[in-house]
């Protein structure tokens, strides 16, 4: 979980301090430091730690989402982003309160008319391992499903 955080700072951190250009400050900093850390080698452990049987790690990694989710829909990186909040919406049947009532504050804080305009430029995410069909309707899902 304190992984997942670090990773959410990481990625939140890249892109404010590069304003939204993270390739070229990856670049920099690489070149500079010596280490090859991405934001694309973050975001797997989000994905995963989202999908930990632990309710706590799950918690954290759904705050770790909330604090890079708005950055990474408003960037290059955008498509993650979409993805991070299917991911999300897998948290909705978790028996722990804390992990919805964490879910619910994470999902109020993206900007649905920015998800709304990257669903209809995404058409690959459209059919997944998600199994949607069709267009994703993420806000209609949010809320009525969540």
């Amino acid at each position: 979980g304190a992984t997942a955080i670090l990773c959410g700072t990481f990625i939140y951190s890249v892109m404010n301090n590069s304003r939204f250009n993270a390739e070229s400050f990856q670049a920099s900093a690489t070149s500079s430091t010596g280490n090859n850390i991405s934001i694309l080698n973050c975001v797997p452990l989000l994905q995963k730690t989202l999908r930990d049987p632990s309710s706590v790690t799950c918690k954290m990694a759904c705050a770790a989402v909330r604090h890079c989710i708005r950055s990474l829909c408003s960037s290059t990186y955008s498509e993650i982003g979409l993805q991070l909040i299917i991911d999300l919406l897998n948290l909705k049947d978790n028996s722990y309160w804390l992990v919805r009532t964490e879910l619910l504050e994470t999902l109020s804080e993206v900007d649905f008319r920015i998800v709304s305009f990257l669903e209809r430029k995404a058409q690959h995410l459209h059919k997944g391992n998600h199994h949607y069909t069709g267009l994703l309707k993420l806000q209609d899902r949010v809320l009525n499903d969540v």
